[in-house]
């Protein structure tokens, strides 16, 4: 769901769980300790107040540069040939 909403130009909410930290910055969203109900209402309310000043193309450019069928072919092709004996 992250990864769409990036795509889509959307900013994001989400809990420091599961390594999303590598990809969701300030520039991207809002992160929260995971388990924090106030620290998510907190976020929700900031988000409504500033998800404007977000840019939506900067937005969909990390997801396509990162998370797009060729990328992620490239990081395979990179694998494989690293283990190519």
């Amino acid at each position: 769901v992250l990864l769409e909403a990036l795509a889509s130009g959307t900013p994001v909410i989400s809990s420091k769980v599961g390594g999303v930290e590598e990809h969701i910055t300030e520039e991207h969203g809002l992160l929260i300790d995971s388990k924090d109900e106030d620290a998510l209402q907190q976020a929700i309310n900031t988000m409504l107040d500033t998800f404007q000043n977000y840019d939506p193309a900067t937005l969909t450019k990390y997801a396509d540069d990162h998370f797009s069928y060729v990328k992620v072919g490239e990081r395979f092709m990179d694998i494989y040939e690293s283990i190519k004996a």
